[in-house]
C-alpha cells in the first residue's frame, strides 16, 4: 500500500471513528495520510454464513456477528485496537485482516484501514484460514455420573468447549469412541462405555477441521490428595517450608506442591522447601496421573519473611543406598558456635560441626522414610531448628513403576486405544509414534505380542533406560526404552 496517497473514509452514522483528535486519526496522521470525512457507509453483504464459519472483518454484533461487513465491525475493531474491549481468540483471528499478504497475528491500525477499504469495496479480503487449535475442554465445567451397569454419562456445562464444536469421548483404557455436538453456548451431553478407575477423554473438533489436546476426565472418586502440614492458618517464620501429606491413586500418581515435585511413598508424600513470599500464600498440592488427570488441595499460610538460615536437600528422595547433601546457607549476623547434625531424628548427633560448614552429606543405607534435624547453636545460648524429610525407596519400588508404564501402553495397543497408549509418552514424541500405530492399528496386537520382554537397565533420578529382548534365529536382538520423569513428577516413555 502506498501511504502517503490519500484516502477517503466516510464515517457517517460512526463520526466517533476518525474525528479530528482521535487515537485513529493520530495514528493516520503519524502514517501521512489524509483523512477526510463524508457520508454514509457502503454495507457488503455476504452468503448466509453456517454455523461456526468465520468471515474476515465480520466483528458485529459481538455475540452474534450478522454476516456482513460494515462501519459496525470497524467501530468494534478500533474499540479492540485502543484496548477499550478485550476481543475473544475468534474475534483476534477475524479482525487480522492486513497486511493484504496475509495476516501477521497483530492487531493495528492497519487492520482497520484495510477493513474499511474493503467495506468501500475496494479491495476483497482473503478468505480466513483458521489452523488454530481450540482451546482444551474445560474439565472444571464437565461431570461423569455412572449408572452402575458399565457406561456413564459424560456431561459439560456452559462453555466447557467451543460452541458448535464437535466433542470426541474416547476411553483410554478400552478405545471406545462416541462423537457428539456442542450446542452454540458450548455444552453437550454424550454416554459411553466407562467403570470406576477409567478416564474418558474430551477431545474438541472446531468447525475447520483443528483438533484440541485431549483433557481426561475420571470415572469414579479414584484421585485424591490432602495437606496435613503445615495447617492453614498457621504463620511460618520463614520463607520456605516443609509440606507433608497423603493420597491416594493409582502406582503412577504423582505429586508436586506448588509446581515443586514431592517425594511419595506409601500414600504419603514430603517436599522440602516450597518457597514463600512475605504474607499470605497458597500452597497448592496437585496429585496427577499418567492420563493426565488431576486432583487439588490448597492451605493458606502466611509467612512473616526471609529465612537467616537454611538447609536444603539434594536429592530428597532416591534410591538405597542415597547420598544426600544438606546445604546450609548462613545469613546471620549472630555467632554460631556449633552445628548438631542428626540425619533420622534419634536423637543421636550423626555430626557435631562448626559454623564455617557449608554442607553435610549423609548416606542412607536401607530404605525408609528420614526425619533430618539441623540444629543450630547461637553464641548468646539460643538454638534453631530447622527439619527435612528423605525419602529412600527400593529400586524394586521404581523398577515395578516402569515396568507398569510400560505393560500398560502394550495393552492399551492391544485393543486399539492408542489414544490412552499415547498418554504414556512424552507429549515431545507422541506424534511421531501416533502416526507409527495409527499406521499400523489393524496388526498393532500381532505387533505388540511380537515384541519382546522388558529387562533391567540403569534407573536414575529422573531418567531410566531399558532393553527390551526378543529371540530372532537364535539370536537375542533388542532396543533401548528410554524413561524420562517430567516436571508433573510422573514417569513416561520418552524414546523407544
Amino acid at each position: 500500500m502506498d501511504w502517503k496517497r490519500k484516502m477517503t473514509v466516510t464515517v457517517t452514522p460512526f463520526r466517533s471513528l476518525f474525528f479530528r483528535g482521535s487515537k485513529i486519526y493520530q495514528y493516520a496522521y503519524r502514517l501521512r495520510l489524509a483523512v477526510i470525512i463524508v457520508a454514509g457507509f457502503n454495507v457488503l453483504h455476504m452468503d448466509t454464513p453456517q454455523a461456526g464459519e468465520l468471515i474476515a472483518g465480520d466483528l458485529a454484533p459481538r455475540d452474534n456477528p450478522d454476516g456482513e461487513i460494515n462501519g459496525r465491525d470497524i467501530v468494534v475493531l478500533q474499540r479492540i485496537i485502543l484496548g477499550d474491549i478485550d476481543p475473544t481468540p475468534t474475534e483476534r483471528l477475524v479482525a487480522d485482516v492486513g497486511p493484504l499478504t496475509g495476516a501477521d497475528g497483530v492487531l493495528n491500525v492497519a487492520d482497520v484501514l484495510i477493513l474499511t477499504r474493503a467495506v468501500f469495496g475496494e479491495i476483497e479480503l482473503a478468505p480466513i484460514v483458521d489452523n488454530g487449535a481450540p482451546e482444551n475442554a474445560d474439565v472444571s465445567k464437565i461431570t461423569v455420573l455412572e449408572d452402575g451397569e458399565g457406561e456413564v454419562t459424560v456431561t459439560g456445562d456452559n462453555n466447557a468447549v467451543e460452541g458448535h464444536a464437535e466433542i470426541s469421548l474416547v476411553n483410554y483404557e478400552t478405545g471406545e469412541r462416541v462423537v457428539t455436538q456442542a450446542d452454540e453456548e458450548g455444552g453437550f451431553s454424550a454416554s459411553i462405555g466407562g467403570v470406576s478407575g477409567e478416564v474418558i477423554a474430551v477431545i474438541v473438533t472446531d468447525a475447520a477441521g483443528n483438533k484440541s489436546g485431549q483433557a481426561g476426565v475420571a470415572v469414579g472418586d479414584f484421585l485424591s490428595v490432602n495437606i496435613t502440614s503445615p495447617a492453614s492458618g498457621s504463620t511460618i517464620d520463614a520463607d520456605s517450608v516443609l509440606v507433608s501429606g497423603t493420597y491416594t491413586g493409582p502406582s503412577d500418581t504423582a505429586i508436586t506442591i506448588n509446581g515443586v515435585s514431592a517425594c511419595t511413598i506409601n500414600n504419603s508424600f514430603y517436599a522440602n522447601g516450597v518457597s514463600l513470599d512475605d504474607g499470605t500464600n497458597e500452597l497448592r498440592a496437585t496429585a496427577r496421573i499418567v492420563d493426565n488427570v488431576g486432583a487439588e488441595k490448597s492451605v493458606y499460610v502466611y509467612s512473616s519473611g526471609p529465612s537467616q538460615l537454611r538447609v536444603s536437600t539434594t536429592p530428597a528422595c532416591g534410591i538405597a543406598p542415597q547420598e544426600v547433601v544438606f546445604s546450609i546457607t548462613n545469613d546471620t549476623t549472630v555467632q554460631i558456635d556449633s552445628i548438631e547434625f542428626d540425619a533420622n531424628a534419634d536423637g543421636a548427633m550423626d555430626a557435631v560441626l562448626t559454623d564455617d560448614v557449608d554442607e553435610i552429606r549423609h548416606t542412607y543405607i536401607n530404605p525408609g522414610v528420614y526425619q533430618s534435624v539441623a540444629t543450630f547453636h547461637y553464641a548468646n545460648g539460643e538454638r534453631y531448628d530447622i527439619e527435612n524429610m528423605i525419602v529412600v525407596r527400593p529400586v524394586s519400588d521404581i523398577d515395578a513403576k516402569l515396568r507398569a508404564v510400560y505393560s500398560r501402553m502394550l495393552d492399551r495397543l492391544r485393543v486399539g486405544a492408542i489414544e490412552g497408549a499415547m498418554t504414556h509418552i512424552t507429549s515431545t514424541m507422541r506424534n511421531k509414534y501416533s502416526s507409527t500405530f495409527h499406521s499400523s492399528q489393524d496388526k498393532l496386537a500381532n505387533i505388540i505380542d511380537q515384541l519382546g520382554v522388558l529387562h533391567g537397565g540403569a534407573i536414575g533420578e529422573n531418567i531410566a533406560q531399558y532393553i527390551v529382548l526378543r529371540s530372532e534365529g537364535g539370536k537375542d536382538v533388542g532396543f533401548s526404552v528410554f524413561f524420562v520423569r517430567g516436571a508433573d513428577g510422573v514417569w513416561r516413555i520418552g524414546e523407544m
